[in-house]
């Protein structure tokens, strides 16, 4: 049931093993060994034991600490000396806070630390020990000369805040002591010992004497459902928050992905409405490049050509011509932009420019016919419009309202959406008369 075991005394690695063949000799080389064991024994277990209770980890507890560094553990028991161990370890930061906790044979009576660490952590904890506990008796009246860690609460959370400091260096967050939950911590060190496994006439004894026996713990802890539980047991009260959490976390990352969406969204129709731009800025600049081709074949023309190449053909008045093939574009934009907004239209010189001041070729309509190419109706047809216009020396006559209503008439209405179609009443049919009749036609007339 337990799948590591730590130990933190010094007895069984100390203590001498059995001999087969024994002398007189090895007989007193073996209670000399013993008697050093013992004396080892109690020298330094006490000794590190007291250390670790007063908050100084001890060489040993270091030792057995590092087993345990980024170690996750669902169940941790601890026995006697090995409480302060993990109390300890848990403080610092070196052992991973587990699912529960259950110290057994506590070696003195300090309910309100192991309280501290059940606020601090969060985790589940429960702090068993025999009424009459020897080893508890004797930690207890060895503490009155040498204190250990404060049993106040002001003091200990003094203390646990500052080890909380150090531990989130180590990624091990302390919880909130303030939401403590009580129902999750059980003191009590006033336990009557069950009855154990039978053993030996010693071990018997030395169990009556101490009250101390892991083995009776262990007992204890089995017949409370303490030592048995499965982890599919153990995780089952955690299972909604993580459910809860995890759906947290899902609702963020939608609305992450909606925003990141949106905002690609937004960008792809920037970037389509830019090429788009670029698109007709193309297409209006390559349709005035190909009016300059035919210009420049039409100016080379012998018929047009003027008598001085370095001067404008000009009219009576002194007007510079212009010829009416570049000035296309231009009317052909006035009348897309005044189709699509009729109400903020403004009269350009070349919708204006004196008929006397413009060169009308019979190539013009060619021209006409390439630039109205993929325009819409309005547009067309007020391009057109303009070009007869123009033609016919009413230049100067158009006007602001002049575009507007023609836009205004151009523009096809929208279907109506509230009345539904009716097909025209049809007189009902007239009863031919008999005889000869125009309504009979050359029927019953005679031939």
């Amino acid at each position: 049931m337990i799948d590591m075991q730590a130990k933190t005394s010094h007895f069984d690695e100390t203590f001498p093993g059995q001999q087969r063949i024994v002398d007189f000799g090895s007989i007193q080389k073996r209670a000399t060994d013993a008697l050093n064991s013992l004396y080892t024994f109690f020298g330094k277990d006490l000794r590190e034991s007291f250390s670790d209770t007063r908050g100084n980890p001890s060489e040993r507890s270091k030792t057995i600490l590092a087993q345990f560094k980024n170690v996750r553990v669902n169940e941790l028991f601890a026995h006697s000396w090995g409480t302060e161990v993990v109390y300890l370890g848990i403080m610092n930061g070196s052992i991973i806070p587990p699912k529960k906790l259950v110290i057994m044979g506590v070696p003195e009576s300090n309910e309100e630390k192991w309280r501290m660490l059940a606020a601090y952590t969060g985790i589940e904890v429960h702090v068993i020990g025999f009424e009459w506990d020897k080893a508890r008796m004797v930690g207890n009246l060895a503490l009155k000369f040498k204190s250990g860690l404060p049993e106040d609460t002001v003091s200990l959370r003094k203390l646990w805040d500052e080890k909380c400091a150090t531990r989130a260096m180590t990624h091990i967050e302390c919880a909130d002591p303030d939401r403590f939950v009580q129902k999750k911590f059980d003191y009590n060190i006033h336990v009557t010992p069950p009855r154990g496994p039978k053993e030996t006439f010693i071990k018997e004894t030395i169990r009556g004497i101490l009250d101390h026996d892991r083995l009776l713990y262990y007992t204890y802890l089995s017949n409370r459902n303490l030592f048995n539980k499965t982890v599919a047991q153990l995780e089952a009260p955690q299972l909604p928050l993580i459910k809860a959490e995890e759906n947290r976390i899902l609702a963020e990352a939608l609305a992450e992905a909606r925003a990141m969406l949106a905002e690609a969204n937004a960008a792809a129709k920037a970037v389509a409405d830019a090429e788009a731009s670029e698109r007709e800025r193309q297409e209006t600049e390559r349709q005035r490049e190909l009016m300059r081709e035919a210009l420049e074949k039409i100016s080379n023309s012998p018929a047009l050509v003027p008598a001085s190449p370095t001067q404008q053909p000009t009219d009576a008045g002194g007007q510079k011509t212009i010829v009416f093939a570049i000035m296309l574009p231009n009317v052909k934009d006035f009348a897309v932009a005044s189709c699509r907004n009729p109400g903020q239209i403004r009269l350009t010189e070349d919708i204006t420019r004196p008929y006397e001041s413009i060169l009308f070729l019979p190539s013009d309509y060619q021209v006409v016919d390439r630039l109205e190419a993929g325009l819409g109706e309005c547009e067309r047809r007020l391009f057109r419009k303009l070009v007869e216009v123009m033609r016919q020396g009413g230049g100067r006559n158009v006007t602001r309202l002049w575009v507007e209503e023609a836009v205004r008439y151009y523009t096809p209405a929208p279907p109506r959406q509230d009345q539904t179609y009716a097909s025209p009443p049809t007189e009902p049919e007239k009863p031919r008369e008999p005889g000869c009749s125009p309504e009979n036609g050359v029927w019953g007339c005679p031939k």
